[in-house]
């Protein structure tokens, strides 16, 4: 390094004189600043707080993504209860097609008297307010056959009515009618037309009408299915004794 001085007075060359020694011996303080070595740049504070900047927002970040996981992971349980809502619904409706017409009339046949049983009769007026079992909606299959088996085990399959019994043990002066397998009376169309008779012959064949209409469903005893003949007997056995006929 190269210093050039301009000494145009005693001054100036005792400012030389003393930088000279100065720049020997080190040991002024002042000048030697200029020549000192350079510190280590200080940390500037703003970084620290840089740094709890990024900490908290990877940390929100870390939140927002556990929270993501708890709402996808809620979703995907509701989305399978759901599902096997839906499953348990359709088996129960797959249940329900299933049973058919054919399926009542096979529980009603367990029951003595078939339809003419008041048990019977007491599930189908109570329960579902119908006359005749084809009248029953193919959703209530399930339901009707469910409260059978509850009057089932509640009173059992033998129970009549009263005047059921009395009937049929009234002694009878016409000839034995015809049995079928089971050993009950075999009750036909020709016999129904039989006991409807008087009620003809009378002049009052309404109640009959009536009869039909609102417990079977039908407007003419030719109409009447098989199945029922028993039940509509029993019936028309009791108005005639109201009637007195």
């Amino acid at each position: 390094m190269k210093l050039t001085f301009d000494i145009e007075s005693v001054e100036d060359a005792m400012e030389l004189q003393r930088v000279l020694k100065v720049l020997m011996s080190g040991t002024e303080e002042g000048p030697t600043n200029v020549l000192a070595e350079p510190e280590a740049p200080v940390k500037v504070e703003g970084l620290s707080e840089e740094e709890e900047q990024e900490e908290e927002e990877q940390e929100e970040e870390e939140e927002q993504e556990e929270q993501e996981e708890e709402e996808e992971q809620e979703q995907e349980e509701e989305e399978q209860e759901q599902e096997e809502e839906q499953e348990e619904e359709q088996e129960e409706e797959e249940e329900e097609e299933q049973l058919k017409l054919a399926d009542v009339k096979r529980a009603v046949s367990r029951f003595e008297g078939g339809t003419k049983n008041v048990q019977v009769k007491f599930v189908m007026v109570t329960g579902f307010k119908v006359a005749a079992l084809n009248k029953l909606k193919p959703a209530d299959y399930k339901g009707f056959i469910e409260m059978l088996d509850e009057r089932e085990k509640e009173f059992g399959l033998s129970q009549v009515s009263k005047k059921e019994e009395v009937s049929k043990n009234k002694p009878s002066k016409k000839t034995k009618p015809k049995k079928d397998e089971s050993g009950e009376e075999e009750v036909t169309l020709d016999s129904l037309r039989v006991l409807v008779r008087p009620f003809v012959q009378a002049k009052k064949n309404k109640p009959v009408k009536r009869l039909l209409r609102n417990m079977f469903g039908v407007e003419a005893l030719a109409a009447l299915e098989e199945e029922d003949y028993p039940a509509f007997a029993a019936e028309v056995k009791e108005l005639k004794e109201e009637l007195g006929l």
